[in-house]
């Protein structure tokens, strides 16, 4: 493992605010999603508000869990407006908070009103063929 993820995923939790209180374009969201696209399975958390305990308590479990979130290719992406295209595209309405984890195909995988324990999303993640080759590849099993 990379000795400096831990301090990058904190670094991307702790901005992740900062950076989703402003609505770029559709566009713009859209790109930053699919640069994504075949490198890394976004997990896209989406929150009425920077102090919703929802998303505290994802923020938790994703540091918490931050080694194995690196080790699975899983980034963190926070939304925090009520104007943002990703609402759209993942129909969030009103004050709901969601959690979704996207493929690296871009393909919605699974979606949770409360993110506590990432290990039923790291199951989920190992049972796939794509993440099965790259732990042959990289010699891990799904237990690490």
């Amino acid at each position: 493992m990379n000795p400096t993820a831990p301090m990058m995923l904190a670094a991307l939790l702790l901005s992740a605010p900062t950076l989703a209180a402003a609505a770029p374009a559709p566009s713009a969201v859209e790109k930053s999603l699919d640069a994504l696209r075949w490198k890394a399975r976004p997990i896209v958390l989406i929150a009425p508000s920077a102090d919703d305990p929802r998303l505290e308590q994802a923020r938790a479990a994703l540091w918490d869990a931050a080694a194995q979130v690196e080790r699975r290719d899983m980034v963190a992406r926070v939304i925090i407006t009520d104007q943002h295209p990703l609402r759209d595209r993942f129909a969030v309405r009103g004050q709901t908070f969601a959690a979704i984890l996207v493929g690296k195909d871009g393909g919605e995988k699974a979606r949770v009103s409360r993110l506590d324990d990432l290990k039923p999303w790291f199951a989920l993640v190992d049972s796939m063929p794509m993440r099965m080759r790259e732990m042959r590849e990289r010699g891990e099993t799904p237990a690490q």
